[in-house]
This record gives structure tokens, sequence and C-alpha cells, in this order.
């Protein structure tokens, strides 16, 4: 509230003040100027026990009204009640926003550890992963093969193919590229797993590549270890499965150099989130064993032991 002194001098001038803000003009229109002021604003007098120079100001707009009851007709009135509204209503905003913040970072945090994990226990997942392999519930029984096949496949490899790279030699050379990465996010873990294999092996000529599949239904695979065998419950095939998810697990330090404020870059969060979620090669045992299996039936589909006999 504002107490407003009236000066009369010799030359009948007026003079506006403000006692509260120190303010003094001869100007009305500066005085009014004044009023609008933010510092007025803040700052206005209490009541001095005289109704007639108090002034009343508005919570909402702010504006200055002599008496009581214009200020209470104005309250009635005034559009800017709104504007509290407008302030509760971004507020819940920020709230939930600052939910979803504190749930992206925590699942930044899980996606972390989870990448630690698959880094540190290599050797345990392989063991119990190759355990379960033996298992002919979860990947079939290829006990059950025509012996003569197997011993004129076995002879023909090791008199046609016997330059092949040797197939530990040919993971170790297997190259990971940022589209693999890419390719994993668009398609997922078990197409982008084949992709890989089947990009690298294609460079090599028919008679250089270390593995071939004699019987697709059954996934009999034969690798080139020094010289070829039947891979026996498709061990090597599964350890080279998970050596190629290792590469590119590890390969994605290199997308890291290549986007250092992806924490900071909404876009590029959400494409780390979705990376990694495609190259774990699943959450479960039980999905892992699944998307080993639909790989080894896409190696056993574009590896046929047939090609070698086309030509």
């Amino acid at each position: 509230m504002e107490i407003l002194e009236i000066k009369k001098t010799q030359k009948k001038s007026i003079k506006y003040t403000c006692n509260n803000c120190d303010f003094v003009s001869c100007n009305k229109t500066d005085y009014i100027r004044h009023l609008s002021t933010l510092k007025h604003k803040k700052t206005f007098l209490e009541i001095n026990g005289n109704e007639k120079n108090a002034y009343f100001s508005c919570n909402n707009c702010y504006k200055i009204y002599k008496t009581k009851s214009g200020l209470w007709k104005h309250n009635k009135l005034c559009n800017n009640k709104d504007h509290k509204d407008i302030i509760i209503k971004n507020n819940t905003n920020f709230e939930k926003f600052t939910e979803i913040v504190i749930s992206q970072q925590e699942q930044i945090k899980d996606f972390h550890e989870t990448l630690k994990y698959m880094m540190t226990s290599h050797e345990k997942r392989e063991e119990v992963f190759l355990e379960l392999a033996k298992k002919p519930s979860i990947f079939g029984n290829n006990n059950n093969i025509n012996s003569n096949n197997n011993i004129n496949y076995h002879v023909y490899l090791n008199e046609h193919c016997a330059n092949a790279i040797d197939f530990p030699d040919f993971l170790n050379n297997l190259s990971i590229s940022m589209e693999d990465l890419f390719y994993s996010k668009d398609n997922g873990y078990p197409k982008a797993i084949s992709n890989i294999f089947q990009r690298n092996l294609s460079i090599l000529d028919k008679t250089e590549r270390p593995i071939y599949c004699s019987d697709k239904k059954r996934m009999n695979f034969y690798v080139k270890d020094g010289k070829w065998e039947k891979d026996k419950d498709n061990i090597k095939i599964l350890e080279s499965i998970w050596k190629v998810t290792h590469k590119q697990i590890k390969y994605m330090d290199e997308w890291r150099k290549a986007n250092p404020n992806w924490r900071e870059n909404e876009e590029k969060d959400l494409e780390f989130m979705n990376i990694v979620r495609n190259i774990m090669g699943g959450s479960t045992d039980e999905e892992q064993f699944k998307n080993k299996n639909k790989i080894m039936k896409e190696l056993a589909m574009n590896n046929d032991i047939k090609e070698l006999f086309s030509d």
C-alpha cells in the first residue's frame, strides 16, 4: 500500500512522493510509471491507519486501487488468476520431466551394469551355455547321422579345402564396424550376428571358408581347425557366436569415443540404449539359447556344403 504526500511549494507546484521507495517527482506521469515498476510492486506500504491515504494492490496482476471495495470488485474479474494455474501446471510438468530423466538415468546405469557383467563373466557364461548346449532338448540331437555321408564329407573337405583358414584365426581376424552396431540396433541380435559372420565369410573363396553345414535340418557343421572335423554338439559354433558377441560389446568403446557427449544428448542417449539392448544376446539364458539357435540356422542356410559342388 502506498502513502501519497502532496506538498505545495511557493510556486504552487505539486510533488508526488513515494515514501517507501524514496521516489519524488513533480510529473504525475513519471509517478504513475513508478507505481508500475517491479521495485515498487514489491515494496508496498502498509496502511498507516488512514484509509484515505491507503492504496491497495491486486496480488495477481499488481494493479493498484484506492479502496478495498475497488480491489474486491477487481479480484472477482481478474483474469490473471489463470497465471497461478499455469504455474502449478508447469511445476507438475517439471516434476514429471524430472521423474523421466531419473528413470532414464537408472536405465543407463542398469545397461552399464549389464555390460560390465557380460564382460567380466565371459568364462562362466560360456561354460554354462556349452554345458546346456549338449542337451538334445535345446539344440536337437545330432547323433543320428548317416556314417557314410559323415566319412565322405570329412574326406572331401580335407582333400579339396585343405587351404581353408582355421576357424580360430577367422574369428580373431573378424572385423566389427560402426555399421554393425547400427544394424544390430535396427534388426536385432540374431540377424546382426548372422550378418557379421556372413559378411566376413563372403570375403573368402568357397574353398577357403572355415565352416560348412552338411545337414541344415539337423544343423550338422564341419569346422576347419588344423584339419576338417565334424563339430560335435556344435560346441565350436556356439563358442564362435559368443566371441562375435563379445567383440561387438567391446566395440561400444568406439561408439563412445565417437559420441563423447552422448549423455547430454537425448537422441544419442536413446541410440546408446537401443544398441546395447540389441548386442547383448538376450536378457535371460533362455532367450540367449533361442537367439543362438536362430543364428545357427542362418549359418546352416548360408553355408551349405552342397555349394562346393555347384561349380
